[in-house]
């Protein structure tokens, strides 16, 4: 843990924010500044491309702190990137041993990804916090004994893919759904989904990740045209195509 608090956390500060991280923080500035919560904007203009979580976490340290500077910008993916170690070690030395979790959560600490989305503003680390505890809680779930235990594990589970889809969604639906339904087919589980909560856990989600969209579109008077143009536009490439093609994912993803 010390060394997923070093690796998190070291020269924080230190460099200047990027422009995509000035997204996340002019934006929480602004948050604060009209101690309007539910309505992101970005130099004045509305925000809908991305969901509010990170917004949220930044604009509620920078109440705090009094300000929003670099360390306040990133204190959320560093504060994400550690706890995500902490689960690492809680869910794995139950099926392994602490050895062997201390050791998992060492290659973590250490991996380029974490140095690098700890120390950013944007809401990358925040989204793999709430997926790595997706998986693991799932699996414990899947995997426990007694019935107590498996609804314990499984509200945590559905509780981390409605949080992780207000960090950053849709995509921890994919991240989440497809691994997880190639598992299920892959081990032929199929009459353990009964026991996962597949009702009552869906409806905790969505409870979760439907009262902010909800809101907007009441803000909007049901007038979804902005957000189809910054929310749906943006996903299929119609509003912003980006600088890279598809096929630099490919190869940055080994990174």
């Amino acid at each position: 843990m010390l060394l997923a608090l070093v690796m998190a956390f070291w020269a924080l500060p230190v460099r200047t924010l990027t422009p995509h991280e000035c997204f996340v923080s002019v934006t929480s500035r602004e948050m604060i500044a009209s101690n309007d919560w539910v309505w992101p904007t970005f130099n004045s203009q509305p925000r809908l491309q991305k969901t509010p979580l990170m917004y949220w976490l930044v604009a509620g340290t920078g109440k705090l702190a009094g300000h929003v500077n670099e360390f306040v910008a990133r204190f959320p993916s560093a504060l994400a990137a550690v706890l995500s170690c902490a689960a690492m070690i809680f869910f794995l030395r139950k099926w392994l041993s602490l050895r062997t979790a201390l050791i998992c959560a060492s290659i973590w600490t250490t991996t380029l990804a974490y140095a690098r989305c700890s120390h950013n503003a944007r809401p990358e680390m925040l989204m793999t916090f709430f997926v790595v505890v997706c998986f693991l809680s799932f699996y414990a779930g899947f995997t426990a004994e007694k019935r107590s235990e498996q609804i314990r594990y499984m509200l945590i589970f559905w509780v981390s893919l409605g949080l992780g889809n207000i960090a950053k969604g849709p995509a921890p639906l994919a991240l989440v759904g497809v691994p997880l339904f190639v598992y299920v087919a892959v081990y032929r589980k199929w009459r353990t989904i009964p026991k996962l909560l597949p009702i009552v856990g869906p409806l905790i989600a969505f409870a979760i990740m439907l009262p902010w969209p909800l809101a907007i579109a009441y803000k909007l008077n049901w007038d979804l045209t902005l957000w189809k143009h910054e929310f749906f536009d943006r996903f299929f490439g119609d509003y912003a195509k980006g600088n890279y093609p598809l096929y630099y994912y490919a190869g940055i993803i080994w990174k």
